[in-house]
Protein backbone atom coordinates (compact mmCIF):
# COMPACT_ATOMS: atom_id res chain seq x y z
CA UNK A 1 0.00 0.00 0.00
CA UNK A 2 2.73 2.19 1.07
CA UNK A 3 4.46 1.78 -2.40
CA UNK A 4 1.08 2.79 -4.14
CA UNK A 5 1.05 5.90 -2.19
CA UNK A 6 4.44 6.77 -3.59
CA UNK A 7 3.57 6.11 -7.01
CA UNK A 8 0.03 8.29 -6.45
CA UNK A 9 2.17 10.81 -5.13
CA UNK A 10 4.74 11.41 -8.14
CA UNK A 11 1.91 11.05 -10.65
CA UNK A 12 0.06 13.81 -9.09
CA UNK A 13 3.42 15.61 -8.99
CA UNK A 14 4.02 15.26 -12.62
CA UNK A 15 0.68 16.28 -13.91
CA UNK A 16 0.79 19.35 -11.98
CA UNK A 17 4.32 20.35 -13.02
CA UNK A 18 3.20 19.21 -16.80
CA UNK A 19 -0.23 21.64 -16.25
CA UNK A 20 1.75 24.72 -15.13
CA UNK A 21 4.51 24.37 -17.72
CA UNK A 22 1.58 24.01 -20.65
CA UNK A 23 -0.25 27.10 -19.43
CA UNK A 24 1.53 29.40 -16.81
CA UNK A 25 2.62 32.57 -19.11
CA UNK A 26 2.18 35.84 -18.66
CA UNK A 27 -1.39 36.68 -20.82
CA UNK A 28 -0.07 39.40 -23.34
CA UNK A 29 -2.88 41.89 -23.15
CA UNK A 30 -2.86 42.13 -19.40
CA UNK A 31 0.38 43.06 -18.41
CA UNK A 32 -0.28 46.49 -17.62
CA UNK A 33 -2.61 45.40 -15.18
CA UNK A 34 0.37 43.93 -12.82
CA UNK A 35 0.99 45.77 -9.57
CA UNK A 36 -2.55 48.25 -9.87
CA UNK A 37 -4.90 47.78 -6.77
CA UNK A 38 -6.81 44.80 -6.11
CA UNK A 39 -10.06 47.24 -5.79
CA UNK A 40 -9.40 48.42 -9.46
CA UNK A 41 -9.20 44.81 -11.05
CA UNK A 42 -12.83 44.00 -11.71
CA UNK A 43 -13.52 47.21 -13.64
CA UNK A 44 -10.44 46.52 -15.88
CA UNK A 45 -11.04 43.20 -16.64
CA UNK A 46 -14.08 43.55 -17.73
CA UNK A 47 -13.05 46.49 -19.41
CA UNK A 48 -10.89 43.81 -21.02
CA UNK A 49 -13.99 41.77 -22.18
CA UNK A 50 -13.68 39.02 -19.17
CA UNK A 51 -16.07 37.97 -16.66
CA UNK A 52 -15.55 36.19 -13.28
CA UNK A 53 -15.87 32.29 -13.15
CA UNK A 54 -14.39 31.77 -9.48
CA UNK A 55 -12.60 32.55 -6.37
CA UNK A 56 -10.05 30.85 -4.29
CA UNK A 57 -8.11 31.46 -1.51
CA UNK A 58 -4.56 30.22 -0.06
CA UNK A 59 -3.31 31.70 2.80
CA UNK A 60 -3.10 35.28 2.21
CA UNK A 61 -3.08 34.87 -1.74
CA UNK A 62 -6.82 35.47 -3.31
CA UNK A 63 -6.45 33.35 -6.93
CA UNK A 64 -9.35 34.55 -9.30
CA UNK A 65 -10.58 32.50 -12.90
CA UNK A 66 -11.55 34.58 -15.61
CA UNK A 67 -13.07 33.99 -18.54
CA UNK A 68 -13.08 35.79 -22.12
CA UNK A 69 -15.83 34.45 -24.76
CA UNK A 70 -14.08 36.73 -27.55
CA UNK A 71 -10.91 35.09 -27.16
CA UNK A 72 -11.61 31.99 -25.89
CA UNK A 73 -9.37 32.43 -22.72
CA UNK A 74 -8.99 31.66 -19.41
CA UNK A 75 -6.69 33.45 -17.18
CA UNK A 76 -5.97 33.29 -13.68
CA UNK A 77 -5.40 36.48 -11.39
CA UNK A 78 -3.66 36.26 -8.54
CA UNK A 79 -4.14 39.25 -5.49
CA UNK A 80 -1.81 40.03 -2.87
CA UNK A 81 -1.07 42.47 -0.11
CA UNK A 82 -3.96 44.60 -1.84
CA UNK A 83 -2.28 44.69 -5.31
CA UNK A 84 -2.22 42.08 -8.60
CA UNK A 85 0.94 39.83 -8.44
CA UNK A 86 0.18 38.28 -11.67
CA UNK A 87 -2.22 37.07 -14.95
CA UNK A 88 -1.84 34.55 -16.13
CA UNK A 89 -2.65 32.25 -18.81
CA UNK A 90 -4.68 28.94 -17.98
CA UNK A 91 -6.47 25.92 -19.39
CA UNK A 92 -9.91 26.52 -21.11
CA UNK A 93 -11.03 24.13 -17.58
CA UNK A 94 -9.79 26.28 -15.02
CA UNK A 95 -12.69 28.35 -16.12
CA UNK A 96 -15.44 25.81 -16.55
CA UNK A 97 -14.82 24.90 -20.30
CA UNK A 98 -13.70 22.28 -21.96
CA UNK A 99 -10.73 21.64 -24.21
CA UNK A 100 -12.44 22.88 -27.83
CA UNK A 101 -13.07 26.26 -26.12
CA UNK A 102 -9.37 26.95 -27.22
CA UNK A 103 -9.82 25.56 -30.56
CA UNK A 104 -9.00 28.60 -32.28
CA UNK A 105 -5.43 29.44 -30.60
CA UNK A 106 -4.54 25.72 -31.83
CA UNK A 107 -5.14 26.47 -34.67
CA UNK A 108 -3.21 29.26 -34.87
CA UNK A 109 -0.50 27.80 -33.43
CA UNK A 110 -1.24 24.67 -35.86
CA UNK A 111 -0.95 26.95 -38.62
CA UNK A 112 2.27 28.78 -38.00
CA UNK A 113 4.25 25.28 -37.81
CA UNK A 114 2.33 24.69 -41.21
CA UNK A 115 4.01 26.37 -44.72
CA UNK A 116 1.76 26.46 -46.48
CA UNK A 117 -1.24 27.43 -45.02
CA UNK A 118 -3.58 30.06 -46.00
CA UNK A 119 -2.48 33.37 -46.03
CA UNK A 120 -5.55 34.47 -44.64
CA UNK A 121 -5.71 32.29 -41.67
CA UNK A 122 -2.66 35.03 -40.36
CA UNK A 123 -5.38 37.58 -39.35
CA UNK A 124 -9.16 36.80 -40.77
CA UNK A 125 -9.40 35.14 -37.98
CA UNK A 126 -8.69 38.71 -35.23
CA UNK A 127 -12.39 39.67 -36.40
CA UNK A 128 -14.78 40.56 -33.42
CA UNK A 129 -11.55 40.41 -30.58
CA UNK A 130 -11.07 42.83 -28.46
CA UNK A 131 -9.28 45.46 -30.66
CA UNK A 132 -5.96 46.25 -28.16
CA UNK A 133 -5.76 42.58 -27.62
CA UNK A 134 -6.16 41.85 -31.77
CA UNK A 135 -3.19 44.57 -32.23
CA UNK A 136 -0.80 42.66 -30.07
CA UNK A 137 -1.47 39.72 -31.71
CA UNK A 138 -1.08 41.20 -35.33
CA UNK A 139 2.61 42.30 -33.33
CA UNK A 140 3.09 38.82 -32.65
CA UNK A 141 2.47 37.22 -36.40
CA UNK A 142 4.56 40.09 -37.67
CA UNK A 143 2.83 42.97 -38.98
CA UNK A 144 3.73 46.27 -37.71
CA UNK A 145 1.37 49.16 -37.80
CA UNK A 146 2.36 51.97 -40.87
CA UNK A 147 -0.94 53.96 -40.79
CA UNK A 148 -3.99 55.27 -38.58
CA UNK A 149 -6.67 57.42 -38.41
CA UNK A 150 -10.07 57.94 -37.07
CA UNK A 151 -13.35 58.96 -38.67
CA UNK A 152 -16.95 58.90 -36.91
CA UNK A 153 -16.07 57.00 -34.35
CA UNK A 154 -14.25 54.32 -36.54
CA UNK A 155 -10.43 53.91 -35.81
CA UNK A 156 -8.85 52.65 -38.89
CA UNK A 157 -4.97 51.00 -39.18
CA UNK A 158 -3.01 49.29 -41.69
CA UNK A 159 -0.48 47.01 -41.08
CA UNK A 160 2.32 45.41 -42.89
CA UNK A 161 4.03 42.38 -42.79
CA UNK A 162 7.59 42.74 -44.24
CA UNK A 163 8.32 38.80 -44.28
CA UNK A 164 4.25 38.14 -46.14
CA UNK A 165 4.64 40.69 -48.58
CA UNK A 166 1.12 41.57 -46.82
CA UNK A 167 -0.38 44.74 -45.75
CA UNK A 168 -3.98 44.64 -44.03
CA UNK A 169 -6.26 46.96 -43.09
CA UNK A 170 -8.28 46.78 -39.45
CA UNK A 171 -11.47 48.76 -38.55
CA UNK A 172 -12.63 49.30 -34.93
CA UNK A 173 -15.35 50.47 -33.40
CA UNK A 174 -16.62 50.43 -29.81
CA UNK A 175 -12.74 48.96 -29.41
CA UNK A 176 -13.73 45.57 -31.33
CA UNK A 177 -12.48 44.90 -34.48
CA UNK A 178 -15.55 45.12 -36.83
CA UNK A 179 -13.35 44.15 -40.30
CA UNK A 180 -9.69 43.21 -40.78
CA UNK A 181 -9.26 42.93 -44.55
CA UNK A 182 -6.32 43.10 -47.17
CA UNK A 183 -5.44 46.58 -48.37
CA UNK A 184 -2.40 47.90 -50.58
CA UNK A 185 -2.37 51.12 -49.33
CA UNK A 186 0.74 50.51 -47.01
CA UNK A 187 3.48 52.37 -48.86
CA UNK A 188 5.38 54.08 -45.97
CA UNK A 189 6.95 56.47 -47.66
CA UNK A 190 3.46 58.47 -48.52
CA UNK A 191 3.46 62.15 -47.66
CA UNK A 192 0.14 61.36 -45.54
CA UNK A 193 1.88 58.94 -43.60
CA UNK A 194 2.97 62.07 -40.95
CA UNK A 195 -0.54 63.14 -40.93
CA UNK A 196 -1.24 60.02 -38.75
CA UNK A 197 0.91 60.82 -36.10
CA UNK A 198 -0.99 62.76 -33.76
CA UNK A 199 -3.77 59.91 -34.14
CA UNK A 200 -1.58 57.37 -32.46
CA UNK A 201 -2.39 58.87 -29.28
CA UNK A 202 -5.00 61.59 -29.06
CA UNK A 203 -7.87 59.55 -29.32
CA UNK A 204 -6.89 58.13 -25.97
CA UNK A 205 -7.84 60.86 -23.83
CA UNK A 206 -10.90 59.55 -21.93
CA UNK A 207 -9.62 55.66 -22.15
CA UNK A 208 -9.26 53.98 -18.32
CA UNK A 209 -5.87 54.54 -17.63
CA UNK A 210 -4.39 50.69 -17.64
CA UNK A 211 -5.99 50.25 -20.94
CA UNK A 212 -4.85 53.43 -22.46
CA UNK A 213 -1.52 52.52 -21.19
CA UNK A 214 -1.32 49.03 -22.62
CA UNK A 215 -2.43 50.45 -25.91
CA UNK A 216 0.33 52.84 -26.08
CA UNK A 217 2.77 49.82 -25.36
CA UNK A 218 0.54 48.51 -28.54
CA UNK A 219 1.49 51.20 -30.90
CA UNK A 220 4.83 50.92 -30.10
CA UNK A 221 5.27 53.61 -27.08
CA UNK A 222 7.26 53.06 -24.05
CA UNK A 223 7.36 54.69 -20.55
CA UNK A 224 10.21 56.51 -19.54
CA UNK A 225 9.32 58.48 -16.30
CA UNK A 226 6.15 58.58 -13.61
CA UNK A 227 5.19 60.87 -10.96
CA UNK A 228 2.24 61.45 -9.02
CA UNK A 229 0.84 64.85 -7.33
CA UNK A 230 -2.15 65.53 -5.68
CA UNK A 231 -4.23 62.26 -7.13
CA UNK A 232 -2.90 62.86 -10.79
CA UNK A 233 -0.02 60.26 -12.27
CA UNK A 234 2.12 61.99 -14.80
CA UNK A 235 3.61 59.63 -17.59
CA UNK A 236 6.49 60.27 -20.02
CA UNK A 237 6.34 58.13 -22.99
CA UNK A 238 8.73 58.03 -26.09
CA UNK A 239 8.58 56.13 -29.47
CA UNK A 240 11.50 55.78 -31.00
CA UNK A 241 11.05 54.76 -34.33
CA UNK A 242 8.92 58.45 -34.84
CA UNK A 243 10.96 60.26 -32.43
CA UNK A 244 7.30 60.85 -30.54
CA UNK A 245 7.60 62.12 -27.03
CA UNK A 246 3.83 61.91 -25.36
CA UNK A 247 2.78 62.80 -21.65
CA UNK A 248 -0.40 61.91 -19.77
CA UNK A 249 -2.28 62.14 -17.40
CA UNK A 250 -5.03 60.42 -14.75
CA UNK A 251 -7.24 61.15 -12.46
CA UNK A 252 -9.82 58.75 -11.11
CA UNK A 253 -7.95 55.97 -13.27
CA UNK A 254 -8.55 57.39 -16.75
CA UNK A 255 -6.72 59.84 -18.99
CA UNK A 256 -7.37 63.33 -18.86
CA UNK A 257 -4.88 64.55 -21.00
CA UNK A 258 -2.86 63.57 -23.60
CA UNK A 259 -0.16 65.86 -25.48
CA UNK A 260 3.48 65.75 -27.37
CA UNK A 261 6.30 66.48 -25.18
CA UNK A 262 9.75 67.25 -25.15
CA UNK A 263 11.06 66.42 -21.96
CA UNK A 264 11.40 62.37 -22.82
CA UNK A 265 15.18 62.63 -22.07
Amino acid sequence: MNLIKKHLVVACVVLAGTSTLFAQDTARELKSLVDMRASSLDGEMRDHGYSLHDTNKSGYDSYQNWWNSSLNKCVTTRVSDGRVKSIVNTLPADCGKNSNSNSHHNNHNNSHNNSSYNRNAQYSDLNGWVSTSAYSELESRGFRQVKEHQDSGKTYRLWKNNRSKQCVKTTSINKRISSIVDSNNCDESSSSHNSYKDSEYKDLKGWPATSAYSELESRGFRQTKEHQDNGKTYRIWSKHSSHQCVKTLSENKRITEIYATDKCD
